[in-house]
């Protein structure tokens, strides 16, 4: 229930002292608390890090619940598509060398 009450406050939190007796079990252990947790809560529950004998946990807040949206994790990228192309690779010849033109510039072709 303290657990779960967190989830209110922020969308990524720690919890410390997992499996404590027993490093083997920790895995197991974070695995079955989120479980647990995405039943009591009914939203999804991940976790995210395992170090030592802490566990980091994220669970989304969506979007039509009344939260403070200037603490939500924003997730964004960079990525556009078509932004990046292969490298052109110099024209080799039937042994192996780079075939080079009137200038000495190696001739390139970008591969398909």
């Amino acid at each position: 229930d303290e657990i779960s009450a967190l989830f209110e406050k922020s969308e990524l939190i720690e919890v410390r002292g997992v499996s404590k007796g027993q490093k083997k079990g920790l895995f197991d252990t974070a695995n079955a608390m989120a479980e647990s947790l995405e039943e009591e809560i009914g939203k999804p529950v991940v976790v995210v890090d395992i170090k030592g004998f802490a566990v980091k946990m994220y669970c989304p807040w969506l979007d039509g619940e009344d939260v403070d949206t200037s603490k939500r994790i924003k997730l964004f990228t960079s990525y556009k598509p078509g932004q990046w192309t292969r490298k052109p690779k110099p024209i080799r010849n039937e042994f192996g060398q780079i075939v080079l033109d009137e200038n000495g510039k190696s001739i390139k072709v970008i591969p398909e």
